[in-house]
C-alpha cells in the first residue's frame, strides 16, 4: 500500500511520543505534534511535551508544530489542519518522512477523515459575545445549522457552544458566498494506536500525574496566572491548568484536585479512544500495538513501504 505518512495517536499517556521519535529515529522522520496544548509556551508539565524524548542516539528529532503560539491566542481545527500540510510539505521536500504525533481527537479525526472547515478570525472575540445569550438558544441554533455535530461536547460548556456557533455562522455564510469551505487534501496516513492494558493504563495516568506534581505543574499553572491569564481561559485549556487553576484559587483542596483531575484524565481518555472507534467505523485502518513492542512496528513500517534507516 501506498502511505503519505506515519500516524501516531492513542489515549493519553499510553506512551504515544516515545513510539513516535523510536519511528521517527528508525524511517530518517520529523514529527508533526497533533496536540491542542503543546502549540502554547509555558505549557510544558501540564500538556506533557517532554522535549527530553526527542533526543535519541542518532541526534535530536526534529518536531513542529511545538511552542509557537503564547497561551492568549487562538488555535482552532482549522489552524492545525492548514499548519499540519504546511509542515508536511516542507518535510517531504527534504526527503524526510512525516510522523504525526499526538492525541487531540478532534484534530486527527479531522484530518483523516478529511472535514471541510472554514477559518473564523477572532473566533475567542465573536464566542465571547455571545455568552449573552441563553445557553439553550446557542444550542438551538448550533443543532439547525449543523445537525450532524462532530462533536457533541460543543452542548455541554455554553463558551464551547458558543465557538461551534460562531464556526458554524461562518461556514453557512461562507459556502452561500463561495461554494466551498476548506478544501481536504487526499492523504493517506499509517495509522498506529498505542494499547495498553486497561490495568496498565489506570496505572500510567495516576504515575504521571504524581511525577508532574513533583515536576512542578501547580508551579507551572502559577506562573501563567501571574503573566495574566484569566481562569476562564485556564478552564478552556481543561484537565491539569483548570483543576489546578481552581486549586491555586482556594476552590478545590489538594486532594480534590488530584481526585477530579485522575478523574477527567480517565474521561478525556475515553473521550479520545472513542475517536479511534469512530475512524475505523469509517474506514480508517487503526493497527493496535502496545507501545514497547517495537519489533512488530519496525515489521509493519517495512511491510508498508517504509524503508529502515539503520
Amino acid at each position: 500500500m501506498n502511505y503519505d505518512y506515519i500516524a501516531v495517536i492513542g489515549a493519553t499517556a499510553t506512551g504515544k511520543t516515545n513510539l513516535a521519535v523510536k519511528i521517527a529515529s528508525m524511517v530518517d522522520g520529523e514529527i508533526i505534534s497533533c496536540d491542542s496544548r503543546q502549540v502554547y509556551k509555558g505549557m510544558d508539565i501540564g500538556s506533557g511535551k517532554d522535549l527530553d524524548a526527542y533526543n535519541t542516539p542518532k541526534g535530536k528529532i526534529p518536531y513542529h508544530l511545538i511552542d509557537i503560539l503564547e497561551p492568549s491566542q487562538d488555535y482552532s481545527v482549522f489552524h492545525f489542519l492548514e499548519d499540519f500540510h504546511r509542515c508536511f510539505f516542507d518535510i517531504k521536500s527534504r526527503g524526510k518522512v512525516p510522523v504525526l504525533c499526538g492525541g487531540t481527537y478532534m484534530y486527527f479525526t479531522a484530518l483523516f477523515l478529511r472535514y471541510g472547515l472554514v477559518k473564523v478570525d477572532d473566533l475567542e472575540d465573536k464566542a465571547t459575545k455571545l455568552l449573552e445569550i441563553d445557553h439553550e438558544k446557542l444550542i438551538e441554533e448550533l443543532k439547525e445549522l449543523n445537525p450532524l455535530l462532530h462533536n457533541r461536547t460543543d452542548l455541554t460548556e455554553h463558551f464551547k457552544t458558543a465557538k461551534a456557533l460562531v464556526i458554524a455562522r461562518e461556514s453557512q455564510r461562507y459556502e452561500t458566498e463561495h461554494g466551498i469551505t476548506y478544501r481536504p487534501i487526499e492523504l493517506r496516513p499509517l495509522v498506529i494506536a498505542t494499547q495498553v492494558s486497561r490495568e496498565e493504563f489506570y496505572k500510567r495516568i495516576r504515575l504521571r500525574l504524581s511525577e508532574r506534581l513533583r515536576e512542578g505543574l501547580v508551579d507551572e499553572v502559577r506562573a501563567l496566572m501571574n503573566s495574566g491569564l484569566t481562569d476562564e481561559r485556564l478552564d478552556y485549556f481543561g484537565l491539569e491548568y483548570k483543576f489546578a487553576g481552581r486549586y491555586l484559587r482556594s476552590e478545590l483542596s489538594k486532594n480534590d484536585m488530584i481526585q477530579r483531575l485522575v478523574n477527567a484524565i480517565n474521561e478525556y481518555a475515553k473521550k479520545q479512544l472513542t475517536g479511534i472507534n469512530k475512524l475505523e467505523r469509517n474506514g480508517i485502518e487503526v493497527n493496535w500495538i502496545p507501545p514497547e513492542e517495537i519489533s512488530t512496528v519496525k515489521d509493519l513500517l517495512e511491510e508498508s513501504g517504509f524503508p529502515i534507516v539503520e
